[in-house]
């Protein structure tokens, strides 16, 4: 129990049900759990107004006991008792309603989960108890620590100056470091004294990015004066000014012969600069948005360039030709960083992820979840074997490249962490925030702890697409949840998850299929195609008593094809053969399948079972696995997913972030998590569509499809 708060559970009740809640109180006493109960606490002459009160503020957990008394007589002056408990800025407070009668509850308490106390059993007891047991979020668990190693950092601070330090490069020796600084000015410390050494002023707004040429002697700036500087790193004399950007300069490369600089810019596009004469060589053209990352590979002939447009581009240096265009991240993308080997580089964005490419083919590898906000740096040591990145959680993490693994959690900043760098040995890590540097350890590999390793997945968008009235429903049903039920023609999409057996699970990754069931009126194609890209499988489905079904499917592979991002199979399925013969024959579906390319074709029926265990196997080996992403995930996100997922599947529609932190506190009430963390994996969630935070009351909408199903009302 923690000693923060005074009582460890606050009873409030009506007056009218003292028998029940006194025993409940009793109870919970006997247990060692500090009570707040009224009867024991006020005294004759006190004021009873204020000893409720007190009561309140010293209590960490609000037990609401409901019945009709209370909402009847009571409910009116102690509704405002609650707001501090239902509060979801209040991590440090739990809300419990216990219902001890049946009753009515009103609109703003009816969302929350309850324990049922009507028959007061052993069951619902323990439950109860162990939720007031429930661990205490600390204060510095903003970032989540079952997952994490926390080191202890050298803490280096700039005298009087908290300006925020937006971005760190170190020299090639790894005795200096420059930081970038919203005052306008670079700073110069040297990291054997660990003093500031010098300060570059010249700049008049904040300095966005820095870049220091291979031998150490020069370094580049980026303002958001719209200009680079050029500064001797001994001297501290500016040599050139650079100008040409129509927007602040955001972000500053050097090619590793030091002759050439490229710079990204919010004006949308990339210069490319001579850096003995300032010359601007080229200009590349194509983001639609501000350029907020560059990086250069080792051989010094591409460009990585990381966008608010929420892609990255790759560009040829000599010709400035664009040769690819990588989408993935559902927000701003702010980091960039390139492996020593030029194979592989690691992006940061808005969206909290860190994304894992393959230069050469474009292939999105590996996502990395565990960050709770913007992740704005991205670093990656010597050996291309570890990657750093910062993030506006306050935190670093440690990620290995290969695994996804988080290595380790480095927290102790006190503001966003937009500046990360690593020494030329590979062997430290410098971060900044306001005013502040940190010298961190990177842990060795035989230091990593087992509650570090997190958990790997893969999942895969199946699409089953169709005629309306063909059965589509009925098998979602049958392959996700292995039952039949009556189901009336699907409104707009919906989705549905279920994961694999081991057996079909690599080693150290579980696969997972999202199937997305789409309504067949014709009314709904246009809502449709906004959800039909990244289809790894399409199950193409059929009424075989229609003597010509095929003049639909057409269409709709016609629209997935131009949907889709990526290449995809295709499965022919003939729904509810249970109810007679084919009527079409099966030359025109062999003759329709080859025409269209189709994998191969399959019979079913979703009431009987028939052909769907055969469609489910072939669904699985159709999938490309391989060139699906995987992720890699804390234990907590995990688990928060999963319970939120289940929520949906329990048609859940609509709750408060409050609301949705107490349920999953009930249906896990051995983890402790931060309301930053679930606000985490919902953006996590929102990213695919599978939820929704709504702009307005803090709402998640976990049914997106509603809204869908209206939108395609109103096009209908």
């Amino acid at each position: 129990m923690s000693n923060k708060f005074a009582f460890d559970v606050f009873l409030s009740h009506s007056t009218k049900d003292k028998a029940v809640v006194h025993n409940l109180a009793e109870r919970l006493k006997n247990d060692a759990v500090r009570v707040w109960l009224d009867a024991w606490v006020i005294e004759p002459g006190d004021s009873i107004p204020l000893k409720i009160q007190q009561g309140v503020e010293q209590s960490r957990t609000l037990l609401m006991c409901m019945s009709p008394n209370y909402f009847k007589s009571e409910w009116g002056k102690l509704e405002h008792l609650s707001l501090l408990f239902r509060d979801p800025t209040n991590t440090q407070r739990r809300f419990i309603p216990i219902l001890i009668a049946d009753c009515e509850r009103p609109n703003i308490i009816a969302q929350f989960l309850y324990i049922d106390w009507r028959n007061t059993s052993d069951e619902a007891y323990d439950k109860l108890l162990a939720t007031c047991r429930g661990r205490e979020v600390k204060q510095s668990e903003s970032a989540p620590s079952m997952d994490s190693i926390i080191q202890e950092p050298i803490v280096l601070k700039q005298d009087d100056d908290d300006s925020e330090i937006l971005f760190i490069a170190i020299t090639p020796d790894g005795k200096t470091v420059v930081l970038a600084s919203e005052d306008g000015t670079l700073k110069v410390w040297d990291l054997g004294t660990r003093q500031c050494r010098a300060t570059f002023a010249g700049h008049t707004s904040y300095v966005l990015g820095v870049a220091i040429t291979p031998d150490g002697k020069t370094v580049v700036s980026g303002s958001g004066d719209d200009t680079l500087k050029v500064w001797d790193l001994a001297t501290g004399q500016c040599r050139a000014t650079f100008v040409g950007h129509t927007d602040s300069v955001s972000a500053v490369a050097i090619t590793p012969d030091g002759k050439t600089v490229v710079s990204g810019s919010s004006d949308d596009t990339l210069k490319v600069w001579d850096l003995a004469t300032g010359q601007c060589r080229a200009t590349f053209a194509g983001h639609t948005d501000s350029v907020s990352a560059v990086a250069i590979t080792p051989d010094g002939k591409t460009v990585v360039s990381g966008s608010g447009d929420d892609t990255l581009k790759v560009w040829n240096l000599a010709t400035g030709q664009c040769k690819a265009t990588f989408a993935g991240h559902t927000g701003d993308v702010f980091a960039v960083a390139i492996t020593p080997d030029g194979k592989t580089f690691v992006s940061g964005s808005v969206d909290d992820t860190l994304k894992v490419w393959d230069l050469a083919t474009g292939q999105c590898r590996a996502t990395f979840e565990g960050h709770m906000s913007t992740v704005d740096v991205v670093a990656i040591t010597p050996d291309g074997k570890t990657v750093v990145s910062g993030s506006r959680d306050r935190t670093l993490k440690v990620w290995n490249l290969a695994t996804g693994q988080c290595q380790a959690t480095f927290a102790g900043h006190t503001s966003d962490v937009f500046g990360v760098a690593i020494t030329p040995d590979g062997k430290t890590v410098i971060s900044g925030s306001a005013g502040t540097l940190r010298i961190w350890q990177l842990p060795e590999p035989d230091s990593w702890s087992e509650a570090t390793l997190g958990t790997r997945y893969t999942n895969a968008k199946v699409i089953l697409a169709g005629d309306t009235g063909v059965g589509k429903s009925g098998l979602a049903l049958r392959l996700s949840r292995n039952t039949f039920e009556p189901t009336i023609s699907t409104d707009a999409h919906w989705a549905s998850q279920f994961k694999l057996s081991q057996d079909t699970n690599t080693s150290n990754t579980a696969r997972e299929i999202w199937l997305w069931d789409f309504a067949g009126q014709p009314d709904y194609r246009l809502i449709h195609q906004l959800f039909m890209d990244e289809t790894q499988l399409a199950v193409m489905v059929f009424n075989p008593q229609q003597e010509n079904p095929f003049e639909g499917l057409g269409q709709w592979d016609s629209d997935l094809e131009k949907a889709s991002r990526r290449a995809f199979k295709k499965l022919l399925v003939a729904g509810r053969c249970d109810r007679g013969g084919l009527m079409v024959s099966k030359k025109g579906i062999e003759e329709f399948q080859k025409e269209r390319g189709f994998a191969a074709y399959l019979e079913t029926s979703a009431q009987t079972g028939a052909g769907c265990n055969d469609l489910l196997q072939a669904i699985i080996e159709n999938i490309d696995w391989d060139s699906i992403p995987w992720t890699a995930t804390t234990q907590t996100f995990k688990t928060l997913k999963e319970e939120i997922i289940k929520l949906r599947d329990e048609d859940k529609v609509l709750l408060r972030m409050a609301e949705l932190k107490q349920q999953l506190e009930f249906r896990l009430p051995h983890e402790s998590f931060a309301i930053e963390e679930l606000r985490a994996v919902v953006g996590l969630l929102a990213g695919p569509g599978l939820v929704w935070k709504l702009e307005f009351g803090d709402f998640v909408l976990l049914q997106p499809e509603r809204i869908n199903a209206y939108a395609s009302a109103l096009v209908r």
